[in-house]
């Protein structure tokens, strides 16, 4: 899930997924790896962040972290492009989702996928992305990126999982079973502690990716 604590005004701390944004010793990290990110560009990340509600404009940019300054169109345009590489934009567009803007946070994931295919990092986000989806109830985008995940890596039983609850919602019964029993050959017993994970901070989201798992066929004694 996605939390967010504050100290005083200054101070951010972000936490989602295996995830933390801390402003007070500003370090974006993954679980113990330290990703590094510019001064500048944590500032707009931080920014961003703290504004994600509402649409930023160029001249609010302008103004908080160039302090009202005098900026070339390039150097705004080169520290937007630094803030999204892939890891940073990745990271970013799984704590949209997590905070219940799952399509742009899917796309922002996908953007990042397309900058850096080959990059392990980003890769980890292709069955988020299929779960972004599932959660917007864009059936056919989630099977098509919950595939591309398992082909990448078929070894990972929440990925069966996020198909299964995905072809549970499009009725496709017999092949949502098929993946809810690879995950539980990879896993025992893992869709019943998935599940009580919540993964989001919504009940009505979490329980549509639980309905679609009981439409595959799962039962919370099995």
């Amino acid at each position: 899930m996605c939390r967010q604590e504050l100290g005083d005004t200054a101070d951010l701390r972000y936490s989602f997924e295996s995830y933390v944004f801390d402003s007070d010793r500003r370090e974006l990290r993954r679980d113990a790896t330290l990703i590094a990110v510019e001064p500048q560009v944590f500032d707009l990340l931080e920014y961003l962040i703290r504004n994600r509600a509402r649409v930023v404009s160029r001249d609010d940019l302008i103004q908080s972290i160039w302090g009202g300054r005098i900026v070339s169109e390039s150097a705004l345009s080169t520290r937007i492009n630094a803030a999204r590489t892939a890891r940073a934009q990745a990271t970013l567009g799984l704590c949209l989702d997590l905070l219940g803007q799952h399509r742009e946070g899917a796309q922002m994931m996908e953007q990042a996928i397309a900058l850096h295919p080959r990059d392990l990092h980003v890769r980890f986000y292709l069955p988020l992305i299929a779960r972004a989806f599932l959660v917007d109830r864009d059936y056919c985008s989630a099977e098509a990126w919950a595939r591309r995940a398992i082909e990448n890596n078929p070894m990972i039983p929440r990925t069966r999982l996020i198909l299964a609850a995905t072809l549970g919602h499009l009725g496709r019964t017999q092949e949502a079973q098929a993946e809810l029993d690879a995950a539980e050959h990879l896993a025992p017993g893992f869709a019943g502690r998935w599940l009580s994970r919540a993964e989001y901070r919504s009940d009505a989201e979490n329980e549509h990716v639980a309905e679609g798992l009981r439409k595959a066929g799962f039962r919370v004694n099995t």
